[in-house]
């Protein structure tokens, strides 16, 4: 993807914002910044904006699952006892 250098700082919070030439018109929104550079921020071109707002009005097309719904679960398992059974004791109960 394109992206425009702009010497207008893009602080936080800044981002979004349009982008002007010298006529008035939107030419591109704020984006980013490198930290570090000499007023090193860009933006991005209003064509990408544009098509992403044209994108998201167009109808949107119901999308089928590719599988089945998985099954529902089995009942839980008995809870195990509260205290430990001796196999001992429990084989001379037999």
């Amino acid at each position: 993807m394109d992206s425009i250098q702009i010497t207008a700082p893009v602080s936080m919070g800044s981002s979004g914002s349009p982008v002007f030439n010298l006529k008035g018109e939107a030419i591109g929104i704020a984006t980013f910044l490198i930290e570090g550079g000499q007023n090193l921020n860009f933006a991005i071109p209003v064509k990408y904006v544009a098509n992403l707002l044209n994108e998201s009005k167009k109808p949107k097309k119901k999308i089928k699952p590719a599988l089945e719904p998985a099954p529902a679960p089995e009942a839980p398992a008995p809870a195990p006892s509260p205290e430990p059974v001796d196999e001992l004791e429990k084989a001379k109960a037999e």
